[in-house]
C-alpha cells in the first residue's frame, strides 16, 4: 500500500515526489521502494485545475481537478466524467483525448502531445462522426486554448445534447453561476474573463452566433495557413 501524501501547489507550477512504496506478503512488510511523482499545473480554469501527471518517469496522464461546488452545466465531474467514461466506450479517440479513470472530483484523461496528429491514430473515431449520430454539440474550436496544433482537443468539457433554445439555456445558467461567484468570492474571482484573450475570445464566440458562417470561413482560411506552415517545416526537416 501507499503511504498518505499531502501535496501542497499554491503559487507552484511544478513538483516532484518521492513516495515510499511498501509491499506486504503474508503480513509481513519486506520490501520498501521509492515511488518518484512529477506534478506541473498547466492550466487553470473558473471551475479548477489541469496538471501534467508522471509517475515512476512512464507517460504522461492529463490530471483534473474539479474545485468549485456550484452546478456548471456542461463541465465539471458531473459532466466531463460520464462523457469520458462514454466517449471511451464507443471508441470516439480519434481526435479527443482518451477517458483513464476518475474520483469523485477529479479526472485523469490521456495526455495529448503537440505533435500528436489525429491521422496516426489508426484506431477510433472522430467526434463528429459520433455528434452526427448522436445529436450533440459541435465542439467550440474558437478557444485555441483547447487544441493542440493539429486540432486535437485537449479534453471533453462543453459536450452536451443540440436541442431547441440550447444557447439560451446555457446563458441563463452562466449568469446564475457567475453571479453566485461573485457573491461568495468577491469580484476579483472573475478577473480571469477580463484579460485580452478571454476578451477576444467572448468577443469572436459573439459573432459566431450572429455570423457563424462568417466565423467558419475565418477558421478554415487559418487552418490553411497552419497546414501550409507545417509542410514548410517539415519540408526543411528533410532538406
Amino acid at each position: 500500500y501507499l503511504q498518505r501524501v499531502s501535496l501542497r501547489l499554491r503559487g507552484v507550477t511544478s513538483k516532484v515526489v518521492l513516495v515510499k512504496k511498501r509491499i506486504a506478503e503474508h503480513q509481513r512488510i519486506n520490501v520498501a521502494t521509492a515511488l518518484k511523482i512529477e506534478v506541473e499545473i498547466v492550466g487553470a480554469g473558473m471551475i479548477g485545475r489541469v496538471a501534467r501527471l508522471r509517475i515512476n518517469d512512464g507517460k504522461d496522464l492529463a490530471f483534473k481537478a474539479f474545485f468549485d461546488p456550484d452546478f456548471v452545466w456542461q463541465h465539471g465531474p458531473w459532466a466531463e466524467i460520464p462523457i469520458g467514461i462514454r466517449l471511451k466506450a464507443c471508441q470516439v479517440t480519434k481526435d479527443l483525448p482518451e477517458f483513464l479513470f476518475a474520483g469523485q472530483d477529479w479526472a485523469v484523461w490521456e495526455w495529448i502531445y503537440p505533435h500528436t496528429n489525429p491521422q496516426s491514430r489508426k484506431r477510433g473515431i472522430t467526434y463528429e462522426q459520433f455528434a452526427k449520430l448522436e445529436g450533440l454539440t459541435k465542439l467550440n474550436s474558437l478557444n485555441h486554448s483547447n487544441y493542440n496544433p493539429y486540432n486535437m482537443r485537449l479534453d471533453p468539457g462543453g459536450i452536451q445534447k443540440e436541442y431547441w433554445g440550447r444557447r439560451f439555456h446555457d446563458f441563463l445558467q452562466g449568469v446564475v453561476f457567475y453571479s453566485r461567484k461573485a457573491h461568495r468570492e468577491g469580484l476579483k474571482s472573475l478577473t480571469l474573463y477580463i484579460k485580452g484573450n478571454t476578451v477576444r475570445y467572448l468577443c469572436l464566440r459573439l459573432v459566431a452566433l450572429i455570423f457563424p458562417k462568417l466565423i467558419q470561413t475565418h477558421q478554415a482560411s487559418e487552418r490553411r495557413q497552419e497546414a501550409g506552415g507545417r509542410r514548410q517545416e517539415e519540408g526543411k526537416v528533410v532538406l
